[in-house]
């Protein structure tokens, strides 16, 4: 599935890439870029920053489409090489109102255990329906999937965050 990164408003101009001019592969319907597009919009960075990514591809039942906040990457300095997932809310009703009718919702959680007890959670809200008459699976995961670039690295010399390359 290709990751394709959506930058979101919460992005200071200066890191904002040009998307424009990228074309869309031609493989992926223009209905499922919009859609990306809307849902993007919905991600609530809690840190200011924001790099939404999406990983799609076509099944037997329709398309599947996984949405997620990109993560930083620490550079330098005593957390080098650290990749910290960001925190963000986002608007589920807001999601499930780009879909044609009320798509099916659920809700998986998966805490990380460890020898000293849970280390973190893992979650993914699925919506399942349909976007202008095709059928779509939605996933929100709360950290982006393996293989995932992270959306920024912050350097320990105290530069600002730039968008990964």
């Amino acid at each position: 599935m290709p990751n394709s990164p959506r930058l979101n408003s919460h992005l200071p101009v200066g890191d904002l890439l040009d998307l424009a001019d990228r074309e869309r592969p031609a493989s992926r319907p223009a209905w499922l870029d919009r859609f990306v597009d809307a849902a993007a919009e919905l991600f609530d960075p809690l840190s200011g920053l924001g790099r939404v990514g999406f990983r799609s591809e076509p099944s037997e039942e329709g398309w599947n489409v996984a949405l997620f906040l990109g993560a930083t990457e620490i550079v330098g300095g005593p957390g080098d090489g650290l990749i910290a997932p960001a925190r963000f809310r986002f608007d589920a009703a807001g999601l499930a109102e780009l879909f044609d009718a009320p798509p099916t919702v659920g809700l998986e959680v998966s805490p990380q255990l460890t020898n000293h007890g849970v280390d973190g959670i893992d979650a993914a809200l699925t919506l399942v329906g349909e976007i202008d008459g095709h059928p779509l699976t939605a996933t929100v995961l709360s950290a982006p999937p393996t293989g995932a670039q992270p959306g920024f690295k912050r350097y320990a010399n105290g530069l600002e965050p730039r968008v990964a390359e």
